[in-house]
């Protein structure tokens, strides 16, 4: 079945963000943090990364190096 054109944006943008946490060292911190005060807050032994990112997405948007169109 051929991928669409949304799709493979879609799965590359998920790449890149994940790439990018991975190798930036400030937005790899402030990952982890948000990630350590969310389970806190709700006693949760693990957090849907998704969830995570969508929290603080707006502090990573801020890393001059955030993959561009992300």
């Amino acid at each position: 079945m051929p991928e669409d054109f949304l799709t493979t944006q879609a799965i590359k943008g998920m790449a890149a963000t994940t790439e990018h946490i991975r190798d930036c060292e400030r937005c790899r911190r402030l990952y982890g943090a948000a990630y350590d005060a969310m389970r806190q807050e709700s006693g949760a032994y693990a957090l849907s990364p998704w969830v995570v990112l969508f929290q603080c997405s707006r502090e990573l948007h801020e890393c001059e190096h955030w993959p561009k169109g992300i």
